[in-house]
């Protein structure tokens, strides 16, 4: 049986080549001190999520008994980076969409770094 950080890598892959497609970038890592495959997605547009989820779901869920997966599904603004839904575990995962709602409490991530390689733009300073 594969390793979770094998299973994770195979996975990123997998999601990699939907970039462009279904959003616009992904990133990832398996935490062994949470033993869970943590997956950052950054979509386009907030409109995009639904559509978005339902690949990443088609993605992981046949890894579920393998692995225990969180998603964090973000948008840019022009005020930073905002979180629009977060799903800690593969039964959020796999509910999500259907009995459970999509980007209902969008929050701003308050990090100052993005896992992400999106060059922020400059933050104009009002004198």
């Amino acid at each position: 049986m594969p390793s979770e950080t094998e299973i994770t890598y195979r996975v990123l892959e997998e999601l990699e080549a939907f970039q462009g497609v279904y959003w616009k970038e992904v990133q990832g890592q398996f935490h062994g001190a949470y033993d869970e495959a943590a997956i950052w997605i950054l979509l386009s547009d907030a409109a995009e999520l639904p559509r978005a989820h339902r690949r990443f779901r088609d993605v992981v869920a046949s890894r579920f008994y393998l692995v225990r997966f969180t998603v964090f599904y973000t948008v840019m603004t022009p005020e930073g980076e905002l979180i629009l839904d977060c799903l800690n575990d593969n039964d959020e995962i796999e509910r999500a969409g259907t009995s459970r709602p999509l980007g209902a409490h969008p929050l701003p991530k308050r990090s100052v770094g993005s896992v992400f390689n999106v060059a922020e733009k400059p933050r104009r300073h009002v004198h």
